[in-house]
């Protein structure tokens, strides 16, 4: 592994998801609704609060999980 790559692989709920970013000073986690799917996740709670991108768009998640 380059130790200078911030993406890893992990295993959630026994399935290999390569790419992975590591963040650990973001202060929201943010999934597509396709891993979402793949994953299994099939509800989540709405959400409130707007998401401000880097580019200066913003989007409103689809909910909590």
């Amino acid at each position: 592994m380059d130790s200078q790559n911030p993406a890893v692989k992990i295993i959630i709920k026994g399935r290999d998801i390569h790419g992975c970013i590591i963040d650990g000073g973001s202060g929201v986690n943010v999934i597509s609704e396709a891993t979402c799917h793949d994953l299994g996740i099939t509800q989540w709670v709405p959400c409130l609060f707007w998401l401000f991108m880097a580019n200066t768009s913003s989007t409103q998640p689809m909910g909590l999980i």
